[in-house]
């Protein structure tokens, strides 16, 4: 049997995973100058608890692994795997890498990469996002959105509403990522958690409130 066909289909496709985009070098950014709220202000009755049914890991896996053998749209897409047809028996479709975190109501899905890195994909419109979409908290009028991304570490981003679509600003934070119960206290300044560990081991919370600056366009 040529496998050639066979390998060459395969070659093209890890190559095209390989030159997709992640997070982009040249990112919008902002950055914050957190003030130290007074006792009793943070208030934690405004923080978003998420409602949507989240898979992770092996589960994850295996529920989309699922949804690619039923979705022809998915998988003709080539953007998760690739069909290999052989002469001897039934095309096999094969994936290199697995989901870790799936979420059919917000219908997105991150796909591991290597070295801790991640790929987060809208699956109605198969594009990259930079954001978990299941992180999203809103301001009061929409026109920002906050979101995070744990890729090789945690990320933060505000996202602008611009010309109708989600625009990602990073959010540049320091060395100390450490935010955390985000919640908005107006349409451009939020409120947020960050650890702090006393001497005997022990760890309490501070809150914190900032607006957000731009930093690169």
């Amino acid at each position: 049997m040529n496998r050639l066909p066979i390998f060459a289909n395969l070659l093209a496709w890890i190559l095209m995973v390989c030159a997709a985009s992640q997070l982009h070098a040249q990112e919008k950014q902002y950055c914050i100058r957190p003030k130290v709220l007074a006792v009793g202000v943070y208030d934690y009755g405004k923080v978003k608890k998420n409602p949507y049914q989240i898979y992770y890991d092996e589960e994850a896996d295996e529920k989309f692994g699922k949804l690619l053998l039923k979705d022809e749209k998915l998988r003709s897409s080539n953007t998760f795997g690739v069909y290999i047809e052989q002469e001897d028996g039934p095309p096999v479709y094969f994936r290199e890498e697995s989901a870790c975190e799936y979420c059919p109501e917000l219908n997105y899905v991150i796909i591991t990469g290597g070295h801790g890195y991640v790929s987060v994909y809208d699956l109605k419109t198969l594009e990259e996002i930079s954001v978990n979409p299941s992180s999203y908290v809103y301001s009061p009028s929409g026109k920002y959105r906050f979101g995070t991304l744990k890729n090789d570490g945690i990320h933060y981003y505000i996202e602008v509403k611009e010309n109708g679509k989600y625009v990602p600003y990073f959010l540049f934070y320091g060395s100390e990522r450490n935010m955390s119960g985000v919640y908005w206290h107006d349409d451009e300044t939020i409120h947020f958690l960050k650890a702090k560990e006393r001497g005997d081991g022990s760890t309490y919370w501070i809150g914190y409130s900032t607006g957000f600056y731009v930093v690169r366009e």
